[in-house]
Parts: structure tokens; sequence; C-alpha cells
């Protein structure tokens, strides 16, 4: 056994790496590590332009190799120095340690050799027993077909780790490209901005100019005008010392010039002037809502609202009653003093006005529907695409007005909701389309209640389009905040928050009304 150590080393040293085998017509890389002509060539040749050593992994900068004739030659020694010992070996004979007779079997079923004693004895007798030399080749065949799987593995652990790396590549420049798109992007806005702050000021240091120029003109007149009295009056003081003869000539003169004498305040400041001023003073709210509304579309970020957000589409009107009589009764809207009214076109006008004069407005429902899930905690959002109905409502409701008819619309009979009204302007005789939030006394948000918050940059910039008015709705409710808010979803606009509700325990469910 001892004598087996050199010729062991021998033969490790001339075995390829690669195949496992006896070097095939061996060749020598850079790196001093020899391999199989064949293997080297086929390992380099799936390789990219840079190639590395297989055992060492060192990185070779040329694919040229030299044939090794000493390693050759050693080869050749190395394996009839492998025949003899296996020879040897067999004269020797490799005995059984319990019976001394050569191992000439193979028990399959504890896969060791045995001797013919062992076939016959108790332990073996009924095991399945096959020559030496033909386990020798069925477990040979067995050992390279493990080598080509864990050659074949090998491979795809080194494509794997290949596809890691470019694809780790890949998006390293992905975020780079995208951090330059943010960094021109915000270049532009910063731009944007400063043209906008220096236009701004601008307006306001000619407004200013304007205003210290009507200034200085109107303390003119003043200072001129006090100037004419103050020497009529002095006339007047002289006049009254002089003698009566002296005192009655001219008089007629004087007083004249006394009833001309009466001022008349100039305007200061043009109506014009005072308009600019006042638009101004708007300026700042316009932008702290506009700043607001844009710092929580950042920070909020892409939405994607087929994952998030469930998407409800409100049916026509026929649509509607036909699936809504299943499930509550149906009735009218309008506006008055009092529930449950149905009003004609005079009343209906009658109750318009007195909104547009300031006066407490009621507003009820068309046919509706409650989800079906109840809601006790938690943020829950919807998005409800409400197209062009002529009349439509959502938001949400206690559960307990379930099966209910005749419901008001208000917070305080358990539903908060904003809508859309079609109605007819008596006075132009043309349609109108209303916004409404549908507070105790109902809330105006206008004809758009996008627009409404814009209007500033719509007159500036002219980009009113029909599309701008509310598509689809995103009704966002937090239980233990209290809050219901509703978004314009399309054109990224808030339309109107029910704040500091206190649900009370309350089941709470999705609502929605469409109608004619």
């Amino acid at each position: 056994m001892a004598a087996e150590g050199p010729v062991q080393n021998l033969c490790d040293e001339t075995t390829c790496s690669i195949c496992l085998e006896y070097f095939k017509d061996p060749v020598i890389i850079d790196c001093g590590h020899n391999f199989c002509r064949a293997c080297i060539t086929q390992c380099w040749g799936e390789s990219g332009t840079d190639a590395s050593c297989p055992q060492c992994r060192e990185i070779v900068t040329s694919k040229n190799f030299k044939l090794n004739r000493p390693l050759a030659s050693i080869v050749e020694i190395a394996k009839k120095f492998s025949l003899q010992m296996a020879k040897g070996a067999e004269a020797l004979g490799k005995v059984c340690e319990k019976h001394q007779e050569p191992l000439k079997l193979f028990c399959e079923d504890d896969q060791a050799p045995i001797c013919v004693v062992c076939d016959k004895s108790k332990e073996h007798r009924e095991h399945k027993v096959i020559p030496k030399e033909e386990a020798f080749e069925e477990y040979k065949g067995k050992i390279l077909s493990h080598l080509e799987f864990l050659k074949q593995e090998r491979e795809a652990i080194l494509s794997f780790k290949l596809s890691g790396e470019s694809e780790g590549q890949n998006f390293l420049e992905q975020t780079e490209t995208e951090r330059q798109k943010i960094v021109a992007e915000f270049k532009q806005l910063h731009q944007f901005l400063e043209e906008q702050e220096c236009l701004l000021l601008d307006q306001l240091d000619a407004l200013e100019k304007e205003i210290k120029e009507n200034g200085n003109r109107y303390i003119a007149k003043l200072s001129e005008a006090i100037s004419s009295v103050d020497n009529l009056i002095k006339e007047m003081e002289e006049k009254q010392k002089q003698p009566a003869t002296e005192f009655l000539q001219d008089i007629k003169n004087i007083l004249q010039r006394c009833n001309d004498e009466k001022f008349v305040n100039p305007i200061a400041f043009s109506p014009e002037l005072k308009q600019q001023i006042e638009e101004f003073s708007e300026m700042h709210p316009f932008l702290e809502t506009v700043m607001k509304e844009f710092q929580g579309t950042v920070l909020s970020g892409p939405q994607k609202e087929d994952v998030t957000i469930p998407t409800l589409v409100l049916l026509n009107y026929n649509e509607f009653n036909q699936q809504s009589h299943q499930v509550q009764q149906s009735y009218y809207y309008g506006f008055g003093q009092a529930q449950h009214h149905y009003y004609n076109k005079t009343q209906l006008h009658q109750a318009q006005q007195s909104y547009s004069n300031g006066e407490p407005i009621q507003l009820c429902c068309s046919s509706c529907i409650l989800g079906v899930e109840r809601i006790t905690s938690g943020c829950h959002s919807w998005m409800v695409e409400v197209g062009g109905e002529k009349f439509w409502a959502v938001g949400v409701a206690t559960e307990h007005l379930r099966g209910k008819a005749d419901i008001h619309l208000s917070p305080e009979n358990g539903i908060w909701a904003v809508g859309k009204i079609r109605g007819t302007d008596w006075n132009t005789l043309s349609i109108t389309e209303t916004y409404y939030a549908f507070t105790s006394h109902g809330t105006y948000l206008g004809q758009n209640p996008d627009l409404s918050k814009c209007r500033k940059l719509i007159d500036w910039c002219g980009i009113y389009d029909e599309s701008m008015k509310p598509r689809k709705i995103c009704v966002s409710l937090n239980y233990e905040e209290g809050s219901v808010t509703f978004f314009d979803a399309v054109n990224k606009a808030t339309m109107f928050t029910f704040s500091n509700v206190s649900f009370s325990g309350q089941k709470i469910c999705f609502w929605l009304s469409v109608g004619k």
C-alpha cells in the first residue's frame, strides 16, 4: 500500500482536470497548467474574447498554447506504471479478509466485492451476485454517466453565473439611464419654475411701478387742489378787510370762483389696477394648492390602478334601473328645503335661483346600490368610471341604509358622496352640468371641479379641454382618520374631502347612484 502513494501521485499529475482522463496530446498555457488539446480548445471555444484557465481562473491574454512533449512522455510512463500496479495487485490477489479467497464476485445488494465462499454463505445466499468484470463494466458506465451529468451541471451553473452577471449589468445601465432622465426632468422643472418666478416678479415690479406712478399723480393733483384752495382762502380773507365800496366791487366774480372751486376727488387707482392686485393676492393660495397636489403626486409615485384599486363602471340608466330594482327602490333627485319632494321645472328653477343667492340647498339622489363589503377599519379605495352620464353620484354610506328608499343625500343620513347633475338654465334655455359635494346643505363644486382650482392657469395658457371634465373618480376612505376624499384620477386633482367624520363603529359600504 505504501508503494502506491508515489505512483498514485504520478497518475494524478498526468490526468487532465477537464476530462479527468490521462492527457491526450497535452498542451501548456501561459499560467503553467496543462490540458488535453481537444479539451482546452473546446473550453475556450465556448467563451468570449477573454479566456481564463479552467483550473486557476487566471485571465489568459492570448489563446495560444504549446505542445508539452515531456509531459506526453511522462503520461506514457504513468500508464505503464498503472498497468503494472494493476497486474501486481491481481498477482498478489485482493483476497477476502474472512475467507482468504480472491474477490472474483460482486454483490449488488451490498455493493461490495466478495469471494466464492461468501457467495455460498447465508449472508449473501439470497443476494444478486455477478462476476467482478461484469460489475466493473456496468459501474464504470454509471460513473461515466454521472460524470457527464456533473459536467453538464457545471456548465449550467456557469451559464447561470454569466446570465446573472449580464442581467445585473443591464439593471445597472437601466438605473443609470433613469438617473439621467430624472436629473434632466428636474433640471427642466427648475428652469421652468425659475422662469415663472422671474415672470411673476417682473409683473409685480411693473405693478408696483404703476401703483407708485398713480399714487404720485394722485398726490400731485391733491396738492395742486390744496394750493388753489389756499390761494382762494387768502384772497377771501383779504377781501373781508376791505371797505364796503371796494369789498362789493368784483364780488360776483369772486363768488363764481368759489362755486367753481368745488373739489372733485380724482380716481387714485383704476378698477383694472385693483383687479390686478386682487389677482396677485390670489396667486399664493393657488400656488400653495398646486404645490401640495404636486408633492402628493410625486410622493405617492406612479399609481397601478389595475393592481391596487378596484374599478367600477356606471351602467346607463335603463341597465342600472333593471339591476337596482332587485336591490333598492327607485326615486328622483332634486333641490329644495325639505326631503323627498318631486319638482316641476318652475320649482326646480326657483331652487336653483335660491342656491345662487346663497340660500341652503338640500339634494336627493336617484336609484342607488350599496356595495357588499362592510368596512370597519383601515384604508380603502375604489376607482369609478363615471363617463358622460347625465346624473351620477359616488361615495360611501352606512350599512343601515341598505334596502331603504327616499334617502336624502347628506352626512347626517349616513352618505358621504359627490356627484354631477345635468339641468336646464331657464334664463338662457341651455343645458348645464354642475358638480356637488353632498354636504348638509349641498356644496357647489362648479361646472368643473378641477378647473375651479386651476382657473388662473387656464386663463393664461388657454389649455381648457372638454376631456378635462371628471371621467374617472377615485374614492378614498380612511376609517380611523375619519376622512373620505374624492380625486379626479385622470386630471390628478382633489375634488372634495369630508374630514373629521365620526363613523362610530358603523359598517361602511361603497355607494353609487346613476339616473336621468
